[in-house]
C-alpha cells in the first residue's frame, strides 16, 4: 500500500511539470499568433499597414485620400484657374458671347444697363448694322488713343448705324475710377462706358492685350477684330465699317476678315 501511495504522489507532483512541457511544445506556435494578432490590431489602429493588406487600410491619416466633396471642389478650382490663364480669341464669323454690363455714364449715354441682345439678332433695332466693342483699362495709354478717335468717329458711326460700346476691364476700385474720369469728365463719351469689375466679359471675349477692338455685325457674329492702336488700325477699322473719309459708302460691315499685327 506504501508502494501505491508512493507512486500517486509521484504522480501528482509530476503531472504540472508534464502539462508545463506539453505546453511549451505548442507554446511557440501560440505565442506567436499571439503576437501577430497583437501586431495586427496595433497596426490597424495607428492606420499603418495591416496584415490583411487592404489599399484603403494600408494609407496613414496624413496620406488619406480626401473625401469625394472635396476632391471635386479642388478639381474645379483647377479648372477654373486653367481657364482664367488660357484665354481663346474669338474667330470672326464665330458668334460673339452675350453679355450684360453695368454703364459707367449713364446721364451721358442715357442707359444704366447696355446688353448686347438689344443690339444684335432678332431685337436688334430697325436701323442697326451691328455693334463696336473697345476693350480698354486704366493702365493703357494706346487705350485712350483709341477711346479719343472713337469719340471722333462716333457721330459717324451712329449714322452708319453702329452701336459703339467701350468695355473697362479694370478690376480694382481705383482702376474704375480712373477710367470713369477719363471717359465720363475728360473725354465727355456719348457712347455706354461699361463696367467688367469680374473680368466676364474679357475671359468671353479672349481679352490678352489691350486696346482689343471688336465689331459685331447685325446676326451677333464677329466680323472684325484688332489688338493695339495706330493710325493704321483705325484706317482698317474705318474700311472694316465701311467709313471714308469724304462720306459713307455701301454696307456698314465687311465680309472679310482683317486683322492688325
Amino acid at each position: 500500500m506504501r508502494r501505491v501511495a508512493l507512486i500517486v504522489s509521484l504522480l501528482v507532483v509530476c503531472w504540472p511539470w508534464a502539462g508545463a512541457r506539453a505546453d511549451d511544445g505548442q507554446g511557440p506556435a501560440r505565442g506567436h499568433a499571439d503576437a501577430a494578432k497583437s501586431v495586427e490590431t496595433t497596426l490597424s489602429a495607428n492606420g499603418s499597414p495591416s496584415a490583411s493588406g487592404s489599399p484603403s487600410e494600408a494609407r496613414s491619416p496624413s496620406m488619406k485620400e480626401s473625401p469625394p466633396k472635396n476632391r471635386s471642389s479642388a478639381a474645379k478650382g483647377l479648372r477654373t484657374s486653367q481657364a482664367a490663364t488660357t484665354l481663346q480669341r474669338l474667330v470672326v464669323g464665330q458668334r460673339a458671347p452675350i453679355f450684360s454690363l453695368r454703364t459707367l455714364n449713364a446721364k451721358l449715354s442715357g442707359r444704366s444697363v447696355f446688353a448686347l441682345r438689344d443690339h444684335v439678332g432678332d431685337q436688334a433695332p430697325p436701323n442697326g448694322q451691328g455693334v463696336l466693342l473697345s476693350f480698354a483699362a486704366s493702365f493703357c495709354e494706346p487705350c485712350r488713343q483709341e477711346l479719343a478717335a472713337l469719340r471722333d468717329l462716333a457721330p459717324r458711326l451712329a449714322a452708319a448705324g453702329i452701336s459703339v460700346a467701350v468695355v473697362v476691364t479694370d478690376t480694382d476700385p481705383e482702376g474704375l475710377a480712373i477710367m470713369e474720369q477719363l471717359t465720363v469728365h475728360e473725354l465727355k463719351l456719348p457712347f455706354p462706358v461699361l463696367s467688367d469689375r469680374f473680368g466676364v466679359v474679357g475671359r468671353r471675349y479672349g481679352v490678352s492685350a489691350l486696346p482689343m477692338t471688336v465689331v459685331i455685325d447685325r446676326k451677333g457674329a464677329v466680323r472684325w477684330q484688332s489688338i493695339g492702336y495706330q493710325k493704321e488700325a483705325l484706317d482698317a477699322l474705318k474700311d472694316a465699317l465701311g467709313l471714308v473719309d469724304s462720306e459713307l459708302q455701301g454696307s456698314a460691315l465687311r465680309s472679310k476678315e482683317q486683322r492688325i499685327p
